[in-house]
Formats: C-alpha cells, structure tokens, sequence
C-alpha cells in the first residue's frame, strides 16, 4: 500500500504539468484562431498597405545623403594631397550637379 501512494507521488506533479502545457497550447491555438478570424473579418487589414511611396523617398533620400558624404570626402582626401586646377574643380561640380538632378 505505501509503495502505491509513493507512485502516485512521484507521477502526480508531471501529469500537473502535462495538463497545464496542454492548456497552455490550447489557449495559444484558441487565441490565435481568433485573432484570424478578426484579422479576416477586417477587410481593410486584408488589403496590402501602400507603403512603397515611403520607401522610395526614403531611399531617395539616403542616396543623397550618401552621394553629399562621398563628394566631400573625396574633396577633403583630395585637397589635402594635392591642389586642385579649375578644371577638376568644374568636372566635379558637373558630376554633382547630375546626381542632385537625378534624385530630385
């Protein structure tokens, strides 16, 4: 008699445990399914929002930027080594002047 109340000792906690994970599963799967079905029942979540305009400035701004930061570390890289002639300094700015036409 003692060694069957020992058993039941031992086994007891991990069928608690058993049952709670089950329920816990249970509940993920239950909310989730109703979430879905909000989600579906929501016809305005169904549609892809149009967010590709945001994007595309945003990358046209980074560009910008980027192309800014490399005109005036090549500048500064340059003036330091060597002098610049006129004409340097005119391609240059022709080469910025079409990047700034092309972002904008």
């Amino acid at each position: 008699m003692d060694k069957d109340k020992q058993y039941q000792n031992y086994s007891g906690p991990y069928k608690k445990l058993a049952v709670q994970w089950l329920n816990e599963a249970l509940c993920f799967v239950s909310s989730s399914v109703v979430a879905d079905s909000l989600v579906l029942r929501n016809r305005q979540l169904l549609v892809a929002a149009k967010r590709w305009l945001q994007l595309q400035v945003t990358l046209r701004i980074m560009k910008f930027k980027l192309t800014i930061l490399f005109v005036v570390t090549a500048l500064l890289s340059c003036k330091t080594h060597t002098r610049w002639t006129e004409k340097q300094k005119k391609s240059l700015q022709k080469s910025v002047q079409k990047q700034t036409q092309l972002m904008g």
